[in-house]
């Protein structure tokens, strides 16, 4: 499977890079990096080096995280094509019972748990954006879960640990999805 660059916004605040080492923890395919003054045309080039699919960034708003801004890769240029709004971030530390994930090596979503009430919108930003494997029965032992559950516009994302079940990301809600068409950085706009 190819990889999922994860980075954050220029100005970051430290429970936004708890985050983002959280979720990079919990997306085997994942490769975190530091963003500093590293640019979207720099980013293109590192995803095209590794063979990433796309680059994930975690915004901030108020020191903590805001959304996710998804960019695919296509012909060695990074295409703006999601920003997922989020809100209610559970950090891995601030979760009961939780654990770090050890010796994974997918993430994975049983189909037939998918929520037909949660729009497509929805689902087709956090799919695309995580790239989960769709299983049928029972996650591996070194399977990540994710976990997607809400209605409409309003999605809860979890991550589990399939040996044991237990939470082994962050959590948060999805409250909107702008998705956009279109040009890189700055140049798509929101699409109708």
């Amino acid at each position: 499977m190819s990889k999922l660059i994860l980075t954050t916004s220029r100005r970051t605040h430290r429970r936004i890079r708890s985050f983002l080492k959280d979720l990079a923890q919990a997306i085997p395919h994942s490769h975190r990096i530091n963003r500093g003054h590293t640019s979207i045309p720099e980013l293109a080039s590192l995803a095209q080096r590794i063979g990433a699919y796309g680059v994930a960034i975690v915004l901030g708003q108020k020191a903590n995280p805001s959304g996710i801004r998804f960019y695919r890769l296509e012909e060695a240029e990074l295409i703006k094509t999601y920003t997922i709004r989020i809100t209610s971030v559970k950090l891995l530390r601030e979760t009961p019972d939780s654990q770090k994930p050890l010796n994974t090596n997918r993430l994975v979503i049983r189909t037939h748990e998918i929520p037909t009430t949660l729009s497509e919108k929805v689902l087709d930003a956090l799919i695309n954006t995580f790239r989960p494997a769709p299983i049928e029965g029972e996650p591996q032992p070194t399977d990540v879960e994710l976990v997607i559950a809400g209605e409409g516009e309003q999605a809860i994302v979890t991550f589990l640990c399939g040996g044991t079940g237990k939470p082994c990301g962050p959590s948060f809600k999805v409250f909107k999805v702008v998705e956009y068409e279109g040009g890189g950085e700055g140049n798509g706009s929101p699409s109708p």
